[in-house]
């Protein structure tokens, strides 16, 4: 498999698992609204996100963290 063939499968596999986890947080929040207020699910939704992009950046992009000295 070429590199180009090989970063289209990724791209497409991203985009599956995207909308999966898109199409999942709709169920996922309605079955918590039984369990706590809208604006917890919000807040636990954000962390959550954040957390998990951090953990990320920090295994696969350590450049994600690097800020641009120039102006």
């Amino acid at each position: 498999m070429t590199t180009h063939q090989r970063s289209r499968v990724i791209g497409y596999l991203c985009a599956l698992g995207a909308g999966a986890t898109w199409g999942t947080t709709g169920p996922l929040s309605t079955g918590l609204y039984g369990l706590m207020p809208a604006t917890s699910i919000g807040f636990w939704r954000v962390l959550i996100g954040t957390v998990a992009l951090a953990i990320w950046g920090i295994a696969f992009r350590r450049d994600l963290f690097r800020a641009d000295r120039r102006n």
